[in-house]
């Protein structure tokens, strides 16, 4: 169910109802089920937005790392919180455009950030190939981030409907996926 069509049709979901005790047990429990809802979608954007940000990170920082474009953590410029700010922005977008079933909103956005970047990517002159190895971190980050959002779309679709099993393995495996990929490219600049 559509989440504006939820807010018409039971408006008055989110108010918790009065309990004889604040520390009623059966009311909490009462209100989180009435609330499943909203725990799906917690779950699936929390899953998509923060939990992949320190896989992705970590994967991309490596890559960098590999071409000499050194991160510096202590540094809070806008070359270190532009980039985790713009990530958190698109994984949140790529989930909703998923929820809403227009996922081409993710082809056209990828599109305004490589015409954004072409002619750095480009027009290095120098056939070092560094334009050409930034390209390729930014497909890769990119890639990370589409396959955390479509498991963070699915999460909620499966947790909604009480698919217990894919919403346990799913995100452990993809995260462990990324664990060994990591694991490889540190593996690969030795």
């Amino acid at each position: 169910m559509n989440i504006i069509k939820y807010f018409l049709v039971k408006p008055s979901i989110v108010n918790m109802r009065l309990c004889t005790s604040i520390f009623s047990t059966s009311c909490l429990f009462e209100w989180v089920k009435d609330n499943s809802m909203w725990w799906s979608y917690i779950l699936g954007y929390l899953f998509a937005v923060a939990v992949a940000h320190f896989p992705i990170s970590r994967v991309v920082a490596q890559m960098k790392e590999s071409i000499n474009q050194q991160i510096n953590k202590n540094s809070r410029g806008p070359e270190y919180w532009q980039p985790v700010a713009i990530g958190w922005v698109e994984r949140v977008l790529y989930v909703t455009s998923f929820q809403l079933g227009e996922p081409e909103f993710i082809g056209i956005w990828l599109t305004l950030k490589v015409a954004a970047q072409w002619k750095r990517w480009t027009g290095d002159g120098d056939n070092s190939g560094g334009g050409r190895f930034i390209f390729n971190i930014f497909l890769l980050g990119n890639a990370l981030s589409i396959g955390y959002a479509v498991t963070g779309a699915k999460l909620i679709e499966w947790s909604l409907s009480s698919k217990w099993e894919p919403v346990i393995g799913i995100p452990i495996s993809l995260l462990l996926a990324t664990s060994v990929f990591w694991w490889w490219l540190k593996r690969m600049r030795r």
